[in-house]
């Protein structure tokens, strides 16, 4: 069986087309004890009918059948977010976001800013770092276990076409992956295309 405490999150038929992608619409609730599993999946299920959601999402949602996962927490993360193959600004970019020593919860629904953004080209010539708020007895290790995320990251777009990756980096510096998904982008060039775009050897 699953090990407590859980993440309880969407996992709505529709919620991910590289369409029409609900990303951050509905619920997601972290650390949820064993005796508070049923209260938190009718929040997460009812979370798709607030007004905003409604308002913005009508028929989308009409279509949608609903479901939950539940996932086992990953261990206390020295690093948790969000990786973009393609930014939603410059398609040709990569996006690394994450918190530094808490969940990246707060990231999905835009209520916190990250610890660590870096920008970095397809081309993989240089990284654009926007911020970097590590210790400095830790920023060596850190940008040594981003760069190998990246890495990891590239091959299984290159595996999948999922560009919208979500991941927590643990003390011991071993990456989960907590979510994988396609998100809207455009269409120009084919998966195949985008993926050779990809250079970081």
């Amino acid at each position: 069986g699953l090990n407590f405490p859980l993440a309880v999150r969407s996992n709505f038929s529709a919620e991910d087309e590289t369409k029409d992608a609900l990303a951050g619409v509905f619920a997601s609730k972290l650390n949820v004890g064993q005796g508070d599993i049923e209260q938190v999946v009718i929040q997460v299920l009812s979370s798709m009918f607030n007004l905003e959601s409604m308002t913005k999402y009508r028929k989308i949602l009409s279509l949608i059948r609903p479901s939950i996962i539940l996932q086992e927490m990953a261990p206390e993360p020295l690093l948790s977010g969000t990786f973009f193959l393609h930014s939603r600004i410059q398609e040709n970019w990569m996006v690394f976001e994450a918190k530094y020593l808490d969940y990246g919860a707060s990231l999905m629904d835009n209520s916190a800013d990250p610890d660590v953004k870096i920008k970095m080209p397809h081309d993989a010539s240089y990284m654009e770092i926007g911020s970097f708020n590590v210790p400095i007895s830790e920023k060596n290790k850190t940008l040594e276990v981003i760069v190998r995320f990246i890495r990891q990251a590239v091959e299984l777009y290159r595996l999948t076409g999922w560009d919208d990756l979500e991941f927590s980096i643990d003390k011991e510096y071993k990456i989960h992956w907590l979510q994988a998904r396609g998100l809207p982008h455009s269409q120009k060039g084919t998966r195949k295309e985008k993926a050779e775009s990809l250079n970081l050897s």
